[in-house]
């Protein structure tokens, strides 16, 4: 019997997460989302690696709900983004994979060293490779707003 040996996380990268994260493969088709400052930098959206699985973003959505916040306010606090590397979190970046993409899947690991309340354990995605050639298609939201009064509806 073989095993498959899977690369290991860059270091600057696993560091983000909890724990060493898993290794995984996204299918073509899959749905990927992240809040994104406006006015909208391309270049930016690609060259930050980190993403969130569909799944995980519709859990975020109902804990918004749940806790009466801002989802951008949720996602800020349970994937750690400090405001340093995303102040507005204000516009909504939708896309959908053109073919398979291989990346590191885990929980975010607080950001302690902010004065922020980023306490972490959302689960987040890391592809550091993709770029514009491996996008099906996207949609933005801008402005994104979803203040966690009403019941998370479905997004296009």
């Amino acid at each position: 019997m073989t095993r498959a040996v899977v690369p290991a996380c860059p270091e600057g990268l696993a560091k983000e997460f909890v724990s060493p994260p898993t290794y995984v493969t996204v299918a073509p088709g899959a749905r990927l989302y992240k809040l994104v400052n406006i006015p909208i930098d391309r270049s930016a959206i690609t060259r930050s690696p980190w993403w969130i699985r569909e799944g995980e973003f519709d859990r975020l959505r109902h804990v918004s709900y749940a806790e009466t916040r801002p989802l951008s306010d949720v996602i800020r606090q349970r994937l750690s983004v400090a405001s340093k590397w995303n102040p507005g979190m204000d516009g909504l970046c939708i896309l959908r994979l053109a073919r398979e993409k291989s990346g590191w899947q885990g929980l975010a690991a607080p950001q302690l060293r902010f004065s922020e309340n980023l306490i972490g354990w959302g689960e987040q995605l890391c592809i550091p490779d993709l770029s514009w050639r491996d996008i099906l298609e996207t949609r933005m939201q801008v402005p994104f707003y979803q203040s966690g009064q009403y019941r998370p509806h479905e997004l296009p």
